[in-house]
C-alpha cells in the first residue's frame, strides 16, 4: 500500500479540534466515572453514631459539653506585644 506520506503526519491545528469533535459527539457522561450516589455512600462514617442529649435535666447543674469545646482565641506573647504597642498608638 502506497500512501503519500502527508496521511501519516499529524496536523497540530487539527488534533485538538478533532478531540473537542469527540468530545461534543460523544453521549454525556461516557467518559465519566461511574459513582454510586446513595446516602450510606455519602455519609461520613464520624457521624454514624452521634449521641445529644434532647430532654432537659431538671438537677440544675450545668450540662455537659456536647463534644467541642472552643479553646477560644489562641495568640503567643509576640502578636500581644504587637496588639499592645498598636494600641499604645491610637
Amino acid at each position: 500500500m502506497n500512501l503519500p506520506l502527508r496521511f501519516f503526519r499529524c496536523q497540530c491545528a487539527s488534533f485538538p479540534s478533532f478531540l473537542l469533535g469527540l468530545a461534543l459527539l460523544s453521549p454525556p457522561g461516557a467518559f465519566a466515572k461511574p459513582v454510586e450516589t446513595t446516602y450510606e455512600t455519602e455519609m461520613n462514617p464520624a457521624y454514624a453514631s452521634v449521641q445529644i442529649v434532647t430532654v432537659a435535666d431538671p438537677s440544675g447543674k450545668p450540662a455537659k459539653p456536647a463534644g467541642f469545646n472552643h479553646p477560644g482565641v489562641l495568640v503567643n506573647r509576640t502578636q500581644l506585644d504587637e496588639i499592645k504597642r498598636s494600641e499604645e498608638r491610637r
